[in-house]
Protein backbone atom coordinates (compact mmCIF):
# COMPACT_ATOMS: atom_id res chain seq x y z
CA UNK A 1 0.00 0.00 0.00
CA UNK A 2 1.15 3.27 -1.38
CA UNK A 3 2.32 5.70 1.71
CA UNK A 4 0.68 9.13 1.42
CA UNK A 5 2.41 12.16 1.10
CA UNK A 6 1.51 15.59 2.49
CA UNK A 7 1.54 18.28 -0.05
CA UNK A 8 2.87 21.47 1.10
CA UNK A 9 0.48 24.52 0.60
CA UNK A 10 2.82 27.24 -0.95
CA UNK A 11 1.02 30.66 -0.63
CA UNK A 12 1.01 32.85 -3.72
CA UNK A 13 3.82 35.07 -4.53
CA UNK A 14 1.52 37.90 -5.49
CA UNK A 15 -1.58 37.34 -3.35
CA UNK A 16 -3.65 40.62 -5.18
CA UNK A 17 -3.02 38.02 -8.33
CA UNK A 18 -6.59 36.01 -6.61
CA UNK A 19 -8.13 39.16 -4.76
CA UNK A 20 -9.18 40.82 -7.88
CA UNK A 21 -11.94 43.32 -7.45
CA UNK A 22 -14.54 41.56 -9.91
CA UNK A 23 -16.80 44.73 -10.24
CA UNK A 24 -14.18 45.94 -12.53
CA UNK A 25 -15.71 43.41 -15.01
CA UNK A 26 -18.43 43.09 -17.04
CA UNK A 27 -20.50 39.68 -16.72
CA UNK A 28 -21.58 38.92 -20.25
CA UNK A 29 -24.66 36.28 -20.96
CA UNK A 30 -24.61 34.37 -23.23
CA UNK A 31 -26.96 34.96 -26.08
CA UNK A 32 -28.67 31.90 -27.16
CA UNK A 33 -28.40 30.38 -31.21
CA UNK A 34 -30.88 32.12 -33.24
CA UNK A 35 -33.27 29.75 -34.85
CA UNK A 36 -33.62 29.67 -38.30
CA UNK A 37 -36.21 31.67 -39.79
CA UNK A 38 -39.99 29.96 -40.43
CA UNK A 39 -40.60 30.44 -44.38
CA UNK A 40 -44.22 28.70 -43.69
CA UNK A 41 -45.40 31.24 -40.74
CA UNK A 42 -48.17 33.64 -41.35
CA UNK A 43 -45.79 36.53 -40.38
CA UNK A 44 -42.92 35.77 -43.01
CA UNK A 45 -45.63 34.58 -46.36
CA UNK A 46 -47.45 37.78 -45.34
CA UNK A 47 -44.62 39.35 -47.46
CA UNK A 48 -46.20 37.59 -50.62
CA UNK A 49 -48.96 37.94 -53.02
CA UNK A 50 -51.27 34.95 -52.27
CA UNK A 51 -52.83 33.10 -55.05
CA UNK A 52 -55.15 35.17 -57.07
CA UNK A 53 -54.72 38.37 -54.81
CA UNK A 54 -52.72 40.78 -57.14
CA UNK A 55 -54.87 41.03 -60.93
CA UNK A 56 -51.23 42.32 -62.09
CA UNK A 57 -48.99 39.80 -60.68
CA UNK A 58 -47.08 38.74 -63.71
CA UNK A 59 -44.95 35.95 -61.49
CA UNK A 60 -41.34 36.26 -60.37
CA UNK A 61 -39.59 35.64 -64.35
CA UNK A 62 -38.95 37.34 -67.09
CA UNK A 63 -40.41 38.35 -69.37
CA UNK A 64 -43.25 38.23 -67.08
CA UNK A 65 -45.79 38.10 -69.31
CA UNK A 66 -47.91 35.15 -68.05
CA UNK A 67 -50.71 36.08 -65.39
CA UNK A 68 -50.84 34.46 -61.97
CA UNK A 69 -54.26 35.84 -61.48
CA UNK A 70 -57.86 35.13 -63.07
CA UNK A 71 -59.67 38.43 -64.65
CA UNK A 72 -62.95 40.31 -62.75
CA UNK A 73 -64.69 38.55 -64.62
CA UNK A 74 -63.71 35.18 -64.94
CA UNK A 75 -66.36 32.21 -64.67
CA UNK A 76 -65.82 29.16 -62.76
CA UNK A 77 -64.95 25.33 -64.33
CA UNK A 78 -67.43 23.20 -65.19
CA UNK A 79 -67.25 19.50 -64.96
CA UNK A 80 -66.06 17.64 -67.85
CA UNK A 81 -67.94 14.29 -68.64
CA UNK A 82 -66.17 10.95 -68.85
CA UNK A 83 -66.74 8.46 -72.07
CA UNK A 84 -66.30 5.60 -69.85
CA UNK A 85 -62.52 5.28 -69.23
CA UNK A 86 -61.63 9.44 -69.76
CA UNK A 87 -61.22 9.91 -66.20
CA UNK A 88 -57.82 10.32 -66.24
CA UNK A 89 -57.57 12.70 -68.40
CA UNK A 90 -60.96 14.52 -66.68
CA UNK A 91 -58.63 15.18 -63.91
CA UNK A 92 -55.46 16.44 -65.82
CA UNK A 93 -57.22 18.84 -67.76
CA UNK A 94 -59.10 20.13 -64.48
CA UNK A 95 -55.14 20.49 -63.00
CA UNK A 96 -54.12 22.65 -65.74
CA UNK A 97 -57.13 24.51 -66.42
CA UNK A 98 -57.47 25.80 -62.99
CA UNK A 99 -54.29 27.49 -63.40
CA UNK A 100 -54.79 31.19 -64.22
CA UNK A 101 -51.82 31.52 -66.51
CA UNK A 102 -52.88 28.71 -68.49
CA UNK A 103 -56.75 30.09 -68.77
CA UNK A 104 -55.91 33.62 -69.24
CA UNK A 105 -52.87 32.06 -72.07
CA UNK A 106 -55.95 30.17 -73.82
CA UNK A 107 -58.67 33.15 -73.64
CA UNK A 108 -55.56 35.13 -75.49
CA UNK A 109 -55.37 32.54 -78.32
CA UNK A 110 -58.98 32.73 -78.78
CA UNK A 111 -58.10 36.22 -79.05
CA UNK A 112 -55.81 35.93 -81.50
CA UNK A 113 -53.10 37.09 -79.89
CA UNK A 114 -50.95 34.50 -80.44
CA UNK A 115 -51.01 34.07 -84.14
CA UNK A 116 -48.32 31.21 -84.17
CA UNK A 117 -51.09 28.82 -82.79
CA UNK A 118 -52.58 26.90 -85.88
CA UNK A 119 -56.15 26.86 -85.50
CA UNK A 120 -56.51 23.20 -86.34
CA UNK A 121 -53.91 22.67 -83.07
CA UNK A 122 -54.62 21.02 -79.87
CA UNK A 123 -53.93 23.72 -78.62
CA UNK A 124 -56.78 25.88 -79.93
CA UNK A 125 -59.66 22.81 -79.08
CA UNK A 126 -58.18 22.86 -76.16
CA UNK A 127 -59.07 26.96 -75.72
CA UNK A 128 -62.15 26.06 -77.44
CA UNK A 129 -62.79 23.75 -74.28
CA UNK A 130 -61.82 26.12 -71.68
CA UNK A 131 -64.48 29.03 -73.41
CA UNK A 132 -67.14 25.92 -73.17
CA UNK A 133 -66.41 25.14 -69.59
CA UNK A 134 -66.61 29.17 -68.67
CA UNK A 135 -69.66 29.88 -69.98
CA UNK A 136 -71.85 26.50 -69.20
CA UNK A 137 -73.38 25.51 -65.69
CA UNK A 138 -73.54 22.06 -66.96
CA UNK A 139 -71.40 19.79 -67.97
CA UNK A 140 -69.17 19.60 -71.08
CA UNK A 141 -68.62 16.37 -73.17
CA UNK A 142 -64.66 16.83 -73.93
CA UNK A 143 -64.98 14.47 -77.22
CA UNK A 144 -63.14 16.77 -79.60
CA UNK A 145 -60.08 16.46 -76.83
CA UNK A 146 -60.72 12.71 -76.96
CA UNK A 147 -60.37 12.40 -80.39
CA UNK A 148 -57.17 14.54 -80.57
CA UNK A 149 -55.23 12.01 -77.80
CA UNK A 150 -53.03 10.37 -80.87
CA UNK A 151 -51.58 13.81 -81.61
CA UNK A 152 -50.88 14.30 -77.78
CA UNK A 153 -49.50 10.67 -77.09
CA UNK A 154 -50.35 7.92 -80.07
CA UNK A 155 -49.50 5.55 -77.36
CA UNK A 156 -52.32 5.83 -74.90
CA UNK A 157 -55.72 4.65 -75.88
CA UNK A 158 -59.40 6.26 -75.24
CA UNK A 159 -60.85 3.05 -74.89
CA UNK A 160 -58.95 1.94 -71.17
CA UNK A 161 -57.61 3.46 -68.13
CA UNK A 162 -54.56 4.66 -68.80
CA UNK A 163 -51.76 7.04 -66.26
CA UNK A 164 -53.40 10.31 -65.86
CA UNK A 165 -49.82 11.63 -64.99
CA UNK A 166 -48.30 10.57 -68.10
CA UNK A 167 -51.35 12.12 -70.30
CA UNK A 168 -50.69 15.51 -68.13
CA UNK A 169 -46.84 15.48 -69.13
CA UNK A 170 -47.98 15.02 -72.60
CA UNK A 171 -50.27 17.51 -72.76
CA UNK A 172 -47.58 19.77 -71.66
CA UNK A 173 -44.85 19.31 -74.10
CA UNK A 174 -47.87 19.15 -76.92
CA UNK A 175 -48.92 22.72 -76.05
CA UNK A 176 -45.40 23.82 -75.88
CA UNK A 177 -44.64 22.70 -79.65
CA UNK A 178 -47.62 24.22 -80.61
CA UNK A 179 -46.97 27.41 -79.17
CA UNK A 180 -43.38 27.43 -80.57
CA UNK A 181 -42.35 29.20 -84.31
CA UNK A 182 -40.28 26.99 -86.14
CA UNK A 183 -36.37 27.41 -85.76
CA UNK A 184 -37.04 28.64 -81.89
CA UNK A 185 -35.92 26.68 -78.61
CA UNK A 186 -38.76 24.87 -76.93
CA UNK A 187 -37.95 26.81 -73.58
CA UNK A 188 -38.81 30.01 -75.28
CA UNK A 189 -42.45 28.58 -75.16
CA UNK A 190 -45.34 30.87 -72.74
CA UNK A 191 -45.65 26.84 -71.36
CA UNK A 192 -42.33 26.56 -70.34
CA UNK A 193 -42.78 30.22 -68.18
CA UNK A 194 -45.41 28.49 -66.85
CA UNK A 195 -44.71 24.43 -66.01
CA UNK A 196 -41.02 24.85 -66.75
CA UNK A 197 -37.70 24.75 -65.04
CA UNK A 198 -34.26 24.14 -64.83
CA UNK A 199 -31.68 22.58 -62.45
CA UNK A 200 -27.53 23.01 -62.54
CA UNK A 201 -25.98 19.54 -62.05
CA UNK A 202 -22.73 19.14 -60.92
CA UNK A 203 -20.34 16.14 -61.18
CA UNK A 204 -17.06 16.64 -59.31
CA UNK A 205 -14.63 13.85 -60.18
CA UNK A 206 -12.88 12.47 -57.29
CA UNK A 207 -9.50 11.52 -58.92
CA UNK A 208 -8.53 15.52 -59.82
CA UNK A 209 -11.30 17.45 -58.18
CA UNK A 210 -12.38 18.69 -61.56
CA UNK A 211 -16.32 19.96 -61.73
CA UNK A 212 -18.37 19.51 -64.68
CA UNK A 213 -21.58 21.67 -64.68
CA UNK A 214 -24.43 21.21 -66.90
CA UNK A 215 -28.15 22.89 -67.12
CA UNK A 216 -31.48 20.79 -67.92
CA UNK A 217 -34.87 21.73 -68.04
CA UNK A 218 -37.59 20.24 -66.06
CA UNK A 219 -41.48 19.68 -66.09
CA UNK A 220 -42.47 18.01 -63.15
CA UNK A 221 -40.54 16.61 -59.78
CA UNK A 222 -41.02 12.97 -59.51
CA UNK A 223 -40.67 11.97 -55.52
CA UNK A 224 -40.19 8.67 -54.00
CA UNK A 225 -41.69 7.72 -50.57
CA UNK A 226 -39.04 9.13 -48.30
CA UNK A 227 -39.87 8.89 -44.25
CA UNK A 228 -39.14 11.82 -41.50
CA UNK A 229 -35.83 11.06 -39.51
CA UNK A 230 -38.36 13.13 -36.55
CA UNK A 231 -41.68 11.88 -37.28
CA UNK A 232 -40.62 8.27 -39.12
CA UNK A 233 -43.84 9.02 -41.42
CA UNK A 234 -43.80 9.81 -45.29
CA UNK A 235 -43.64 12.98 -45.85
CA UNK A 236 -43.05 15.48 -48.93
CA UNK A 237 -40.56 17.14 -47.54
CA UNK A 238 -38.14 14.84 -46.64
CA UNK A 239 -39.08 12.88 -50.46
CA UNK A 240 -37.47 15.98 -51.92
CA UNK A 241 -34.97 16.66 -49.71
CA UNK A 242 -33.89 12.91 -50.68
CA UNK A 243 -34.12 14.10 -54.62
CA UNK A 244 -31.47 17.49 -54.15
CA UNK A 245 -29.35 15.31 -52.12
CA UNK A 246 -26.04 14.47 -53.50
CA UNK A 247 -25.25 11.31 -55.20
CA UNK A 248 -21.95 9.20 -55.41
CA UNK A 249 -21.32 7.34 -58.83
CA UNK A 250 -19.79 4.50 -58.06
CA UNK A 251 -16.88 3.27 -60.17
CA UNK A 252 -17.59 -0.77 -61.04
CA UNK A 253 -15.16 -2.90 -62.68
CA UNK A 254 -14.55 -6.45 -62.68
CA UNK A 255 -14.00 -9.91 -64.22
CA UNK A 256 -15.89 -10.03 -67.60
CA UNK A 257 -17.44 -7.01 -66.84
CA UNK A 258 -17.11 -3.60 -68.66
CA UNK A 259 -16.13 -0.95 -66.69
CA UNK A 260 -19.06 1.08 -65.38
CA UNK A 261 -18.54 4.77 -63.32
CA UNK A 262 -18.00 8.58 -64.15
CA UNK A 263 -15.95 9.54 -67.08
CA UNK A 264 -14.09 12.45 -66.37
CA UNK A 265 -13.33 14.91 -69.27
CA UNK A 266 -10.33 16.06 -67.31
CA UNK A 267 -8.97 12.53 -66.60
CA UNK A 268 -9.58 11.11 -70.04
CA UNK A 269 -10.57 8.15 -67.33
CA UNK A 270 -13.65 6.33 -65.41
CA UNK A 271 -13.28 7.35 -61.76
CA UNK A 272 -15.66 7.79 -58.87
CA UNK A 273 -17.56 11.12 -58.23
CA UNK A 274 -20.19 13.14 -56.31
CA UNK A 275 -23.15 14.52 -58.37
CA UNK A 276 -24.94 17.12 -57.44
CA UNK A 277 -28.28 19.22 -58.55
CA UNK A 278 -30.11 22.27 -57.52
CA UNK A 279 -32.60 24.62 -59.02
CA UNK A 280 -31.14 27.35 -61.89
CA UNK A 281 -34.59 28.56 -62.65
CA UNK A 282 -37.48 27.71 -60.26
CA UNK A 283 -40.72 27.31 -61.92
CA UNK A 284 -44.09 29.25 -61.51
CA UNK A 285 -46.14 26.38 -61.09
CA UNK A 286 -44.70 23.15 -60.02
CA UNK A 287 -45.48 19.42 -60.76
CA UNK A 288 -44.82 17.19 -58.52
CA UNK A 289 -45.45 13.65 -59.36
CA UNK A 290 -45.60 11.29 -56.74
CA UNK A 291 -44.62 7.75 -57.79
CA UNK A 292 -46.96 5.60 -56.33
CA UNK A 293 -46.74 3.06 -59.38
CA UNK A 294 -43.88 0.76 -59.10
CA UNK A 295 -43.41 -1.32 -63.14
CA UNK A 296 -41.35 -3.97 -61.49
CA UNK A 297 -43.46 -7.13 -63.82
CA UNK A 298 -46.48 -6.47 -63.30
CA UNK A 299 -47.48 -2.88 -62.04
CA UNK A 300 -47.55 -2.42 -58.03
CA UNK A 301 -49.67 0.49 -56.44
CA UNK A 302 -48.01 2.22 -52.82
CA UNK A 303 -51.24 2.81 -51.28
CA UNK A 304 -49.19 4.87 -47.90
CA UNK A 305 -50.38 7.94 -47.29
CA UNK A 306 -47.67 10.91 -47.90
CA UNK A 307 -47.96 13.84 -46.07
CA UNK A 308 -47.46 17.15 -48.07
CA UNK A 309 -48.18 20.75 -47.12
CA UNK A 310 -49.72 23.53 -47.96
CA UNK A 311 -46.79 25.65 -48.09
CA UNK A 312 -43.82 24.00 -49.78
CA UNK A 313 -40.44 25.94 -49.13
CA UNK A 314 -37.91 25.49 -51.56
CA UNK A 315 -35.45 27.87 -50.85
CA UNK A 316 -32.65 25.58 -49.66
CA UNK A 317 -32.38 24.09 -52.76
CA UNK A 318 -31.75 26.67 -55.27
CA UNK A 319 -28.58 26.60 -56.71
CA UNK A 320 -27.34 30.65 -56.46
CA UNK A 321 -26.87 32.65 -53.47
CA UNK A 322 -29.61 35.17 -54.29
CA UNK A 323 -31.34 37.01 -51.87
CA UNK A 324 -34.49 35.16 -53.29
CA UNK A 325 -37.06 32.97 -51.60
CA UNK A 326 -38.98 29.53 -53.61
CA UNK A 327 -41.97 29.36 -51.83
CA UNK A 328 -45.27 27.09 -53.06
CA UNK A 329 -49.14 27.40 -52.53
CA UNK A 330 -51.09 24.18 -53.01
CA UNK A 331 -53.27 25.07 -55.89
CA UNK A 332 -54.27 21.58 -57.17
CA UNK A 333 -54.56 17.78 -56.74
CA UNK A 334 -55.05 14.95 -58.66
CA UNK A 335 -56.18 11.69 -56.67
CA UNK A 336 -55.77 8.20 -57.58
CA UNK A 337 -58.37 5.76 -56.18
CA UNK A 338 -57.92 2.01 -56.41
CA UNK A 339 -55.94 -1.01 -56.38
CA UNK A 340 -54.23 -0.86 -59.44
CA UNK A 341 -53.49 1.44 -62.77
CA UNK A 342 -55.42 -0.38 -64.84
CA UNK A 343 -58.94 -0.45 -62.21
CA UNK A 344 -58.48 2.98 -60.48
CA UNK A 345 -60.31 6.06 -60.47
CA UNK A 346 -58.68 9.91 -61.01
CA UNK A 347 -60.71 12.50 -59.53
CA UNK A 348 -59.24 16.22 -58.75
CA UNK A 349 -59.25 18.86 -56.45
CA UNK A 350 -58.45 22.46 -57.88
CA UNK A 351 -59.03 26.64 -56.36
CA UNK A 352 -61.59 28.20 -58.00
CA UNK A 353 -61.55 31.81 -59.54
CA UNK A 354 -62.30 32.43 -55.77
CA UNK A 355 -59.89 31.07 -54.20
CA UNK A 356 -61.53 28.09 -53.27
CA UNK A 357 -61.59 24.48 -53.40
CA UNK A 358 -63.89 22.50 -55.44
CA UNK A 359 -63.56 18.62 -55.99
CA UNK A 360 -63.93 17.77 -59.58
CA UNK A 361 -65.60 14.21 -59.91
CA UNK A 362 -65.79 13.72 -63.93
CA UNK A 363 -69.16 15.55 -64.51
CA UNK A 364 -69.78 16.18 -60.90
CA UNK A 365 -68.88 19.43 -59.25
CA UNK A 366 -68.70 20.30 -55.45
CA UNK A 367 -67.30 22.43 -52.82
CA UNK A 368 -64.65 20.88 -50.68
CA UNK A 369 -63.15 21.50 -47.71
CA UNK A 370 -59.41 22.03 -47.27
CA UNK A 371 -58.55 19.25 -44.85
CA UNK A 372 -60.09 16.72 -47.61
CA UNK A 373 -57.46 18.40 -50.02
CA UNK A 374 -54.22 18.60 -46.98
CA UNK A 375 -52.67 14.76 -46.84
CA UNK A 376 -55.05 13.09 -48.90
CA UNK A 377 -53.54 9.09 -49.40
CA UNK A 378 -54.86 9.17 -52.88
CA UNK A 379 -52.62 11.70 -53.66
CA UNK A 380 -50.97 11.30 -56.83
CA UNK A 381 -50.05 14.49 -58.52
CA UNK A 382 -49.87 17.85 -56.69
CA UNK A 383 -49.53 21.41 -58.35
CA UNK A 384 -47.58 24.41 -56.21
CA UNK A 385 -47.86 28.04 -57.96
CA UNK A 386 -44.67 30.14 -56.67
CA UNK A 387 -45.87 33.11 -54.41
CA UNK A 388 -44.70 36.61 -55.67
CA UNK A 389 -43.03 38.79 -53.36
CA UNK A 390 -44.90 41.92 -52.69
CA UNK A 391 -43.20 45.39 -53.65
CA UNK A 392 -41.45 46.84 -50.90
CA UNK A 393 -43.98 48.87 -49.10
CA UNK A 394 -43.84 53.40 -48.36
CA UNK A 395 -41.82 53.83 -51.70
CA UNK A 396 -43.00 56.90 -52.12
CA UNK A 397 -42.21 57.39 -48.50
CA UNK A 398 -38.75 56.45 -48.99
CA UNK A 399 -38.10 59.06 -51.96
CA UNK A 400 -40.05 61.93 -50.28
CA UNK A 401 -37.39 61.10 -47.28
CA UNK A 402 -34.47 61.30 -49.53
CA UNK A 403 -35.56 64.31 -51.49
CA UNK A 404 -36.28 66.29 -48.19
CA UNK A 405 -32.40 65.19 -47.32
CA UNK A 406 -31.38 66.02 -50.43
CA UNK A 407 -33.12 69.82 -50.13
CA UNK A 408 -31.86 70.03 -46.43
CA UNK A 409 -28.41 69.07 -48.18
CA UNK A 410 -28.76 71.90 -50.58
CA UNK A 411 -30.05 74.42 -48.01
CA UNK A 412 -27.24 73.99 -46.02
CA UNK A 413 -25.10 74.43 -49.03
CA UNK A 414 -26.24 77.67 -49.76
CA UNK A 415 -26.37 78.88 -45.93
CA UNK A 416 -22.71 78.30 -46.07
CA UNK A 417 -22.31 80.21 -48.94
CA UNK A 418 -24.25 83.02 -47.90
CA UNK A 419 -22.23 82.77 -44.46
CA UNK A 420 -18.94 83.59 -46.44
CA UNK A 421 -20.40 86.07 -48.71
CA UNK A 422 -21.32 87.97 -45.48
CA UNK A 423 -18.07 87.00 -43.79
CA UNK A 424 -16.62 88.89 -46.86
CA UNK A 425 -18.63 91.23 -46.88
CA UNK A 426 -17.40 92.76 -43.33
CA UNK A 427 -14.02 91.94 -43.80
CA UNK A 428 -14.41 94.29 -46.74
CA UNK A 429 -15.48 96.65 -44.59
CA UNK A 430 -13.00 96.17 -41.74
CA UNK A 431 -10.74 97.28 -44.23
CA UNK A 432 -12.25 100.16 -45.06
CA UNK A 433 -12.32 101.27 -40.87
CA UNK A 434 -8.61 100.41 -40.86
CA UNK A 435 -7.97 102.66 -43.62
CA UNK A 436 -10.23 105.45 -42.55
CA UNK A 437 -8.12 105.05 -39.10
CA UNK A 438 -4.80 105.38 -40.59
CA UNK A 439 -5.98 108.64 -42.56
CA UNK A 440 -6.91 109.89 -38.51
CA UNK A 441 -3.86 109.50 -37.06
CA UNK A 442 -1.77 110.42 -40.40
CA UNK A 443 -3.92 113.97 -39.77
CA UNK A 444 -3.42 114.10 -36.02
CA UNK A 445 0.46 113.55 -36.32
CA UNK A 446 0.40 115.78 -39.56
CA UNK A 447 2.46 113.47 -41.70
CA UNK A 448 0.92 114.63 -44.67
Amino acid sequence: MATKTAVDFIPAKFPEAITSDLSKYKVITPTPPTKPQDRTSNDFLSQFKDINEDKNDHGTREPHRIHKSWPENASSLSGLENQGVTCYQNAALQSILHQPAVGVYLQEVLENKHPQINKKSVTYELANLFQKMTSKKSSVFPAKMIRRLDDINPMLSEWQQEDSHEYFMSLISRLQEDSVPKGQKLRSSIIHDIFGGSVEQKVKCLRCQAVSTTSQDFYDLPVYFSKSEETSEYTLEQSVKDFFQPEKIELESGKGKRTQGYECEKCQKATNAIKSIAIDEAPEHLTVHIKRFKMEGTAKKVKDLINYPTILDLTNYKSSQKDENLIYKLSAVVLHEGRTVSSGHYVAYARDVNNKWLLYDDDLKDTADEKDVENNASAYILIYSRLSKKEKPHAKQTNTQEENSLSKTRGSKKSKADHSKKRKSESQKDKKKRAKAVEDIDEIFKRK
